[in-house]
């Protein structure tokens, strides 16, 4: 046990450094959030020498409860708070999507997997120094306490004495776990949860007899004693709304459960297609192997014996075995309004923070995006920082006002994070619902990537890289996609998630020997085709590798997407689930062409109609582009003409050269000309996506025309041998100039993040590569910067049909469309 400390008077190091107490899911975070800053931090862990009621491993981030963490997506209020702990570097998020289970839209994980990877993040980290045992009074300096709901009775007295903390408390139940090869899956069947995601959960039906019988029998079960600790508040139990006992629910009503975690809306067996059932009991998995099955929605609080007895009745679950029951215990959290301030620190003590479900917030997600603040505030605070609020417009922001403030009524009880809490948009959002939510999810998380620089973190884009193969499009997939991923995980630091359809990938890797167990695959069984029309690929594709891939993007659950599949369908991809950088008219593809030095051609194959103002942003974007990849200081930009006078030309580049002639930063150095373009002349060339398109492929032709030519020069005779041996090095420079494989893919500049295409026809080693430009463009900080330099375009007058690009030859014409239409619904 650890005596107090806070008389101590030990020496500290001249490094800043904070104390944390709880090694939970927000004591983790928060102190790898410190250390992230540069903090020093002690982290306090009762585990292993005591354990309370509930925790059973001695593993940190240990999850006691459900394996969920919910939904991924972002018109989803925990979808949109993980989105925003990935732009900040989180942990706990970064452990969750490398443990992922399948869940459908859900994000569930294996647990001990989960907890294994956070407890060895935190045990590796040179910063963090973990101090094993149960602490009895706060530590000296700078502390946060994230003990949480089960805090130590010791502890917990200690805070209300001594910090004049009041203490309230609800009772929170586990759901039971049964045995996957126990199941009986003549009844049972896979399914989506509701018609959304894949056919992750598996499904026990019920018709009326059997629920009524259910029902019956589970309003007559017994209720477990709890645990001694919890004697005297069970006498006025107060349950917490999200995690409502199975049986509780059942108390209030016949059709409460029917209408809640037993809905049978939108669940179908395929087997026999129309059937509609009664009630479905939904079972997730708990472990990859599926292996354990969590019963959803099963929080209980009934005896072991009862549980057995009475859900042994579901159908498919007569004969399951279980591996946990269900269990209830208490949850103690503080007072927090009037206690904390908006960034979680003590007002009466601004030295001592706290973090997790004790402040009042409820939730796996939530706890941990409440230590990430507190951590973040904690390391500022020791570097003699200035505090930073998280605003109310983010999900993180909203959760720590509603912790420091409460609602009007003055009522405090634990929060999930919600949009009711979020701060309110300043003008109404047409569309419905889930427009207002993306909305609400575009302001805030263009508030998290200012706060991010702010704080001197960075998201996914820290560390190892998270690249998303999209496998199933162009011309030879998904055999050389794999294999190019493959090759690049050998070769560069990061992680892979494969999408496409998961048992022809999984075909090719045991045809190559290849393992992929370090992989994430997202199954995706749609393919877009090349002659497929972009809009109808958005409208209806849904299951398709290209948009799933572009959804995970845009989720924060990747750092980049490498496509070599339809152009149009990935441009319009592109614009419409990851978005513009706010402020660029028109993205465009920065293809480069294979000169020495090379020259990156903006655009080639997006837009073929294009406006003065669209020509001088491909400029400044392809100007940072090269700044940022290629080192260079200050990149030539010219316009394609076909004259280098500056009146040559259309009236459309005529008024394109006055105003890049007059644009500041930019290095303009007039109209180039085709013939100029190898010899040098620029660094950037600016033209529209029709001509850019068929300049790129007649050097991409040209280049293996002389490729051709030379292997028929030297390998005809024995005489041309002899001499290609003499120029060998000189040839296999050429070579590797002249090899679209070599450069990869494309860039589409001006999205929000980072999507690179591929050519349709790549093999393994252009995938390859393409990788390595995926993982060099998204840590170059070329987007950060584009944003930053297109804040000078202040729209000269709205779109109209006249000023609207068309898509360019790739896209059929298809790319342009659908962004208006997306446009102008909103």
């Amino acid at each position: 046990m650890i005596r107090s400390l806070m008389d101590s008077n030990s020496n500290e190091a001249a490094r800043p450094k904070i104390s944390v107490i709880g090694a939970g899911l927000a004591g983790c975070e928060a102190a790898l959030a410190a250390s992230r800053c540069g903090v020093a931090v002690d982290l306090y862990e009762m585990k292993p020498e005591k354990f309370t009621p509930a925790h059973k491993s001695s593993l940190f981030a240990e999850l006691v409860c459900s394996n969920s963490l919910r939904s991924d997506s972002l018109t989803n209020a925990v979808g949109l708070l993980k989105a925003e702990m990935r732009r900040l570097g989180s942990a706990v998020m970064k452990a969750a999507d490398a443990s992922r289970v399948p869940a459908g839209s859900a994000l569930a994980v294996d647990r001990n997997l989960f907890s294994g990877t956070v407890t060895a993040a935190v045990r590796s980290d040179p910063n963090i120094s973990v101090i094993e045992g149960e602490v009895c009074e706060v530590p000296p300096g700078i502390t946060v306490i994230a003990t949480g709901p089960l805090t130590s009775e010791r502890f917990a007295g200690y805070i209300s004495k001594e910090l004049g903390c009041s203490g309230l408390h609800f009772f929170d139940a586990a759901a039971p776990i049964v045995d996957g090869r126990t199941v009986d899956y003549g009844v049972a069947f896979y399914a989506s949860r509701y018609g959304r995601g894949d056919a992750d959960y598996l499904n026990c039906p019920m018709t009326k007899e059997q629920y009524d019988a259910f029902y019956s029998r589970l309003k007559s079960a017994k209720t477990a004693e709890l645990h001694t600790f919890d004697s005297e508040a069970q006498k006025d139990l107060q349950v917490f709304e999200g995690c409502m006992p199975v049986e509780v629910m059942a108390e209030r009503g016949y059709d409460t459960l029917r209408f809640g975690p037993l809905k049978p809306v939108g669940i179908a067996d395929p087997r026999f297609p129309g059937k509609s059932f009664y009630a479905v009991v939904q079972l997730r998995r708990e472990d990859a192997d599926g292996t354990m099955f969590n019963l959803v929605g099963f929080q209980t609080h009934l005896t072991f014996s009862e549980q057995k007895e009475v859900f042994r009745m579901i159908p498919g679950l007569e004969n399951a075995e279980f591996l946990r029951y269900g269990v209830m215990h208490r949850n103690t959290y503080l007072d927090s309004p009037g206690l904390l301030d908006s960034d979680y620190s003590l007002k009466s003590r601004p030295e001592i923070y706290f973090a997790g479900q004790m402040t009042g917030v409820e939730g796996y997600v939530e706890s941990a995006g409440s230590g990430l603040v507190a951590g973040l505030s904690a390391a500022r605070a020791a570097l003699g920082l200035p505090k930073v609020i998280f605003p109310p417009e983010t999900m993180l922001g909203a959760m720590a006002h509603y912790v420091s403030h409460g609602l009007i009524s003055g009522r405090f009880d634990p929060m999930n994070a919600n949009f009711g809490i979020i701060a309110p948009l300043p003008a109404r959002v047409k569309g419905g619902k889930n427009a207002k939510y993306a909305a609400y999810a575009e302001r805030s998380l263009a508030e998290t990537g200012r706060l991010a620089a702010e704080f001197g973190v960075s998201g996914p884009l820290i560390g190892k890289m998270r690249v998303i193969v999209d496998c199933m499009g162009g011309d030879r997939a998904p055999l050389e996609a794999v294999r190019g991923a493959y090759a690049a995980s050998a070769e560069y630091n990061a992680s892979f998630i494969l999408v496409g359809d998961r048992q022809a990938i999984g075909q090719i890797a045991a045809a190559d020997g290849m393992d992929l167990s370090h992989f994430d695959i997202v199954h995706a069984p749609e393919t877009v085709n090349m002659n497929d029309d972009p809009l109808t690929v958005i409208r209806t594709k849904k299951n398709s590798s290209m948009t799933k891939s572009l959804e995970l993007l845009a989720e924060g659950r990747g750092d980049a997407v490498v496509s070599t599949g339809n152009t149009g369908a990935l441009f319009t991809g592109a614009t419409l689930i990851v978005r513009k950088i706010k402020g660029v008219r028109r993205p465009a593809i920065g293809g480069i062409l294979p000169t020495d030095p090379p020259v990156l051609l903006v655009d080639s194959g997006a837009n073929t109609v294009v406006t003065e103002e669209y020509l001088e942003q491909f400029a400044v974007m392809g100007s940072i582009y090269m700044q940022s990849l290629y080192g260079l200081q200050s990149p030539r930009v010219g316009l394609l003409n076909n004259g280098v006078e500056e009146c040559k030309g259309t009236e459309l580049q005529v008024a394109t050269y006055a105003r890049l002639k007059e644009l500041p930063g930019i290095n303009f150095v007039g109209n180039v000309e085709a013939d100029k373009i190898p010899q040098n002349a620029c660094d950037v060339l600016v033209t529209d996506g029709f001509t850019g398109n068929i300049l790129l492929k007649s050097f991409e032709g040209l280049g293996r025309l002389m490729l051709t030519s030379m292997k028929d020069l030297f390998y005809s005779n024995l005489r041309g041998k002899l001499s290609g041996l003499l120029v060998s090095d000189g040839t296999a420079a050429l070579k590797r100039r002249f090899d679209a494989r070599e450069h990869g893919g494309a860039p589409l500049l001006g999205i929000s993040k980072p999507v690179i295409k591929a050519h349709g026809s790549s093999d393994a080693k252009a995938v390859k590569n393409a990788v390595r430009q995926a993982i060099a463009y998204a840590q170059s900080g070329t987007i950060v910067n584009i944003a930053k330099e297109i804040k000078m375009f202040a729209p000269s007058r709205p779109d109209s049909p006249k000023d609207t690009a068309a898509a360019g030859p790739a896209a059929r014409d298809g790319t342009e469309a659908a962004v208006r239409e997306k446009e102008t619904s909103k």
